[in-house]
């Protein structure tokens, strides 16, 4: 019988996890532009709550079917990251 592994490799930006301090932000996907106001508590904990959500449902789906989940920054040092990962693999 044939063995094979899988892994789900989830790749975020630090600002998906947490909004930047309070304040008044333009942002722009590069076709439109819009702005956003981080001063309210609530919008800020509401947001970061729906990334940690998130995160919870790709591990359980991960662990569910078997698969590793490597979970990257792009603040991160891939090189040294993505080492550490296949340690843990192994």
């Amino acid at each position: 019988s044939r063995h094979n592994d899988l892994t789900m490799v989830s790749i975020h930006d630090p600002i998906e996890a947490t909004l930047p301090p309070p304040g008044f932000y333009r942002v722009s996907d590069g076709q439109a532009e819009f702005n956003i106001q981080t001063h309210s508590k609530q919008l800020r904990k509401s947001y970061h709550q729906r990334f940690i959500n998130h995160m919870d449902q790709l591990k359980k789906i991960c662990l569910q079917n078997h698969i590793h989940l490597m979970n990257f920054s792009t603040e991160d040092d891939i090189v040294s990251k993505l080492q550490q990962e296949l340690m843990v693999i192994k």
